[in-house]
């Protein structure tokens, strides 16, 4: 069992460092200020830094995916489905999945990115009759994300 205490934990604090440095360059410059700005002021004029966070509105970053109703093609079909991200999300990769091992001579024509980032589509043709139900998917990052305070 590793000690909970000295440098057994050291390269896990690393990781978790490293890993904040990574949320905030992707929350942007502007956020790196604020982190700063609770490290500094930790402990002091408390009454008065929690009037002053009342008033801003914390951005929500984060991931999420979606799936589209399954769907079976037959020999030499071909088919353009879409997964649709979650209100307030923007796709930025997707694909195509069976339920199980797909084992049907299929090949995936186009997938891409709506052209308004709220779906994933993917346009799929099988030359035999596919073996099991397929999917569409889509990862999905928060719009608020994107944005600049």
């Amino acid at each position: 069992m590793p000690e909970k205490s000295g440098r057994a934990y050291e390269p896990r604090r690393e990781v978790i460092r490293a890993l904040g440095a990574l949320g905030v360059s992707i929350v942007g410059a502007t956020a790196v200020s604020d982190v700063a700005d609770a490290g500094k002021h930790k402990g002091v004029n408390s009454e008065k830094k929690k009037r002053k966070h009342r008033n801003k509105r914390h951005r929500l970053i984060g991931l999420a995916s979606a799936l589209s109703e399954p769907f079976t093609l037959g020999a030499n079909q071909g088919a353009t489905v879409k997964a649709s991200c979650p209100t307030g999300f923007i796709g930025i990769s997707g694909g195509l999945e069976g339920e199980s091992e797909v084992t049907s001579p299929c090949m995936i024509r186009e997938s891409h990115v709506e052209p308004d980032g709220r779906a994933w589509k993917v346009n799929v043709f099988c030359l035999e009759a596919t073996n099991t139900p397929l999917r569409v998917g889509v990862i999905c990052f928060s719009e608020d994300s994107f944005q600049l305070p």
